[in-house]
């Protein structure tokens, strides 16, 4: 017999998580102290926020359920941003939190809240325990929920008096995961067979690989499907690196915004669109042009949702690839075509795009300038991370993705604050990677506070500041709209963000001038703790903030709303 916190932690154990992401409070002690016991890292942050954001970043790193514990009330109330980030990312985090003892339910205890209603249309499942001996058997399913069909958080609530109590345990936790009941049924041979005829048949066959193809740890099938057909291959969100961007089939990101080579995709015949939805990122579709889709996602409902599919795949993403490259084996790798070639010519054409931004020596030094620099200094085990608005376009625009897990940003939902957790998650995940954020100076002022936490715990990420002293997309919207004279709440002060880092312990450097930039990465890169870098820039809008505005303006003209 131990108590509730003790119950928790076994399973948790059991199951194979090490870390806990966490804010203190009164009701969740008991699992603070089961976890000093067995042996249970826990690392806490700053604001309960920032703690998801860093479970869902160790989530991302270790292609593993990351656990957050908060505490009642105003703490979950905190933490729901974090929880609607991996929510719309599709992340698999498990978020506890205490609640008020079930006595009081209902009688406005303190820190009350219906904390169940709150998170549940924000988490792929919401519940309260309310039996002791049922406790473990919670935290064992809500794991299993987390990683199955499409990933996604799950919220658990735990009253502090089932928390502090005796608690037999059941040993339920100990259980092997169990299959998901929405697991996706096989996919049908004759719609397999369509769907390569499809491709096989194909003047301008692409496929785009989304982010189940990395949680299923479909990389190796990818690419040997790839190449076996020889089909041009574009990532995104945690798809980016599966296939390193420098193999001759991968042609980087599939967003046209901040990869023009991706434009292509506009002429493409058939697009193979694995692990996705179509949503507002693919313009609904739009950018797909005249392509007839194949879709693979779990979901069968999703697939065709706002563009008809002419296959649709309703299955997990790593059978539905073995049996298409099962399908396929009998058929010749296609060589090269005018197709190929066309894709070829654009990525030169972007490289030298690239390399003639590595020449600007104009102060304040162009973003793109920041990018490249940090570029050539990078290791194979460095992690990117990105975070803010024209920092990460730019970022995005120059960078290559290398490995698998080697981009991570707030893509899907764009939630702006989540560059600093995200590192400290990736690094709590995996203690050989360094974690290397670029971020704008409006994005890391909602976590700057989680440089102490980097220096509490010994979590050595570096932190690149792209400082233009402004919301850079949004002074972008102002000026196109409405004139630069008429900007409104956009302005930002030049803060001396190293200071800032400084005074929590860590390594910071400020540069103003190209010839600095190298010298001053190079010491952060190598101080072996945490580190900031802020990088005086100029303000110049990315190809993203250019999509984007492009976009808000024809659709306000579109309403009638001016030009």
């Amino acid at each position: 017999m131990g108590s509730g916190g003790e119950a928790v932690v076994r399973a948790l154990k059991r199951r194979g998580v090490d870390t806990l992401f966490t804010l203190p409070g009164t009701g969740i002690m008991p699992i603070y102290d089961a976890a000093l016991t067995h042996g249970l890292r826990v690392i806490d942050g700053r604001h309960e926020a920032a703690v998801v954001h860093m479970a869902e970043g160790y989530a991302r790193a270790a292609r593993a359920p990351g656990v957050a514990v908060l505490p009642e009330g105003p703490g979950l109330a905190n933490g729901v941003g974090g929880m609607a980030s991996a929510y719309v990312e599709g992340s698999p985090v498990l978020v506890l939190s205490a609640v008020p003892p079930l006595a009081e339910h209902g009688k406005g205890a303190r820190q009350e809240l219906p904390q169940t209603a709150l998170c549940a249309p924000i988490t792929r499942q919401a519940g309260m325990v309310r039996d002791a001996g049922r406790l473990a058997d919670a935290i064992s399913d809500a794991l299993d929920l987390t990683l199955s069909g499409v990933p996604g958080p799950v919220y658990v609530g735990v009253p502090t008096d089932i928390l502090d109590s005796g608690c037999a345990d059941r040993r339920a936790g100990a259980r092997e995961p169990r299959d998901s009941e929405d697991r996706p049924p096989a996919v049908s041979g004759s719609r397999v067979s369509a769907a390569v005829d499809l491709l096989a048949g194909a003047g301008r066959p692409a496929i785009i690989a989304g982010s189940l193809v990395y949680w299923r740890r479909a990389e190796a099938l990818l690419e040997d499907f790839v190449e076996h057909t020889g089909l041009p291959l574009f990532t995104v969100e945690r798809a980016r690196g599966l296939i390193p961007d420098s193999h001759p089939l991968c042609f980087g990101d599939a967003y046209a915004s901040v990869n023009p080579v991706a434009g292509n995709l506009q002429h493409a015949d058939v697009i193979l669109l694995l692990g996705d939805k179509v949503d507002c990122r693919y313009a609904y579709g739009h950018a797909f042009g005249s392509a007839k889709l194949i879709q693979a996602w779990p979901l069968e409902a999703d697939i065709g949702r706002n563009r008809a599919a002419a296959v649709g795949l309703a299955g997990d993403v790593k059978p539905v690839l073995g049996a298409l490259r099962e399908a396929a084996a009998q058929r010749t790798r296609r060589g090269d075509t005018p197709w190929l070639e066309t894709l070829r010519a654009a990525r030169r054409e972007h490289g030298q795009a690239v390399a003639k931004l590595a020449g600007d020596r104009e102060v304040p030094l162009h973003p793109a300038q920041v990018a490249l620099a940090l570029a050539a200094r990078l290791r194979d085990t460095d992690r990117l991370v990105f975070d803010g608005g024209d920092a990460s376009g730019w970022a995005r625009y120059c960078l290559p993705a290398r490995r698998p897990g080697d981009w991570q940003l707030n893509t899907v939902f764009g939630q702006m604050g989540c560059g600093l957790p995200f590192a400290l998650g990736a690094r709590a995940a995996e203690a050989r990677s360094r974690p290397v954020l670029v971020t704008g100076d409006g994005a890391l002022g909602f976590g700057v506070m989680e440089f102490e936490t980097a220096v509490r715990h010994g979590l050595p990420v570096v932190a690149v500041v792209c400082n233009d002293a402004a919301w850079g997309i949004e002074k972008h919207f102002q000026e196109k709209l409405y004139g630069p004279e008429r900007g409104v709440a956009t302005a930002l002060r030049d803060v001396q963000w190293e200071q800032a880092a400084q005074a929590m312990g860590a390594h910071g450097e400020a540069v103003t001038e190209a010839g600095a930039l190298g010298p001053a990465l190079d010491r952060a890169l190598a101080c072996g703790r945490p580190a900031c870098v802020n990088v005086r820039t100029r303000s110049a809008p990315s190809p993203l903030a250019r999509t984007f505005t492009r976009m808000f303006v024809r659709e306000r003209a579109r309403r009638g709303g001016g030009t």
